[in-house]
């Protein structure tokens, strides 16, 4: 199976999910994860328990601050086109719709500040718009990016568009 990844050319086919994605755990954990924290912003907005402040600090500590665990401000591998030549080994626009939890994240970050998360320093925050500008500046200069924008009729557009809208907050 290995050698059909490296010597056989994808042929990507519009509509169709590349089953190697469901081998990954990647899209389905940062989706996961942007609904945790966006379940525990809307408790902690609904109850103001300190644990649900902590948890969230601790959730996007992980995930966007430590050196060790954060999450590279990039998907330039995502949905890895696998095969020979040009693009094999290379991500695949569609690998920006694995991000597309990065929406909740912003929602639920601005759910915390709004309520004044005891949990949620000015370091946190400046981690996060540093990891956010980073980002940003994948997107504006990666050709995947720039595939997926010049695409409107691609889900991946629309996509594209609302979490540049959330990420520019």
């Amino acid at each position: 199976m290995m050698l059909a990844w490296t010597l056989c050319p994808y042929v990507g086919r519009d509509g169709q999910v590349n089953p190697d994605v469901r081998t990954l755990h990647g899209p389905a954990a940062i989706n996961t994860f942007s609904q945790a924290v966006l379940c525990i912003a809307v408790g902690f907005a609904l109850r103001d328990e300190p644990s649900l402040s902590e948890k969230f600090a601790n959730f996007m500590e992980n995930l966007f601050v430590n050196e060790t665990t954060k999450m590279n401000p990039n998907v330039a591998f995502g949905q890895m086109v696998r095969g020979p030549g040009g693009s094999g080994g290379q991500g695949s626009f569609t690998g920006l719709l694995d991000l597309r939890g990065l929406v909740k994240v912003v929602n639920a970050v601005m759910i915390m500040e709004s309520k004044q998360n005891p949990h949620w320093t000015s370091d946190l925050a400046n981690a996060m718009t540093l990891w956010t500008g980073e980002y940003l500046q994948w997107l504006s200069s990666s050709k995947i990016a720039h595939f997926a924008a010049t695409r409107p009729k691609y889900v991946i557009h629309a996509n594209l568009k609302s979490l540049l809208t959330a990420l520019s907050q």
